[in-house]
């Protein structure tokens, strides 16, 4: 099993659906490969905060689960920028959500933090290149692009969400700017 925890800032447009237009939110994803029934029993404290907008935590082969992660449908412009780190701790958290969290001006649609440890960490046999993922977390932030002055300023918005987890080691970088 595996999560994620996202920050996403949904903008006040018709497009975004209703119960979430305009709004910002804590999203929580896990993934199991496993029996259904006992990676319900793993999601179930989850369930019983009883905070849930939306409750999608549902049986999903691979090729659902873009629609469950929230990814559009279509091609859009945005940029993106991630770090992998080897630790993850509270002041980390704390900074990330001044940086990205509601009230924070933040230009980023989207931050999440990822467990990548496990197999990602393990090197397997005649591996390629980048044959295992360095680090226990990947701290991604996206936004979208509406128009190419908007990067002008900062060519990659996503440093300000970097910079917040500058006391963080940083093993890995991977930018997509």
């Amino acid at each position: 099993m595996t999560s994620v925890g996202r920050l996403m800032n949904f903008p006040p447009i018709p497009e975004i659906p209703e119960p979430v237009r305009g709004k910002s939110l804590a999203v929580v994803e896990a993934i199991y490969c496993g029996d259904p029934a006992d990676g319900e029993g793993l999601v179930e404290p989850l369930r019983q905060l009883g905070t849930a907008v939306i409750d999608t935590m549902v049986a999903q082969p691979p090729a659902g689960i873009a629609d469950l992660h929230m990814d559009p449908p279509e091609p859009v412009p945005y940029w993106a920028d991630s770090i992998v780190t080897e630790e993850l701790p509270a002041a980390a958290i704390d900074s990330l959500l001044e940086a990205v969290g509601p009230g924070s001006g933040s230009q980023l649609l989207w931050a999440d933090l990822r467990h990548t440890g496990g197999a990602l960490s393990r090197t397997p046999e005649d591996a390629g290149a980048l044959a295992r993922l360095p680090g226990s977390f990947l701290a991604f932030g996206a936004g979208f692009v509406t128009a190419p002055e908007a990067l002008a300023p900062n060519p990659c918005p996503a440093r300000r969400f970097q910079g917040r987890l500058g006391a963080v080691r940083r093993r890995y970088v991977l930018q997509l700017c």
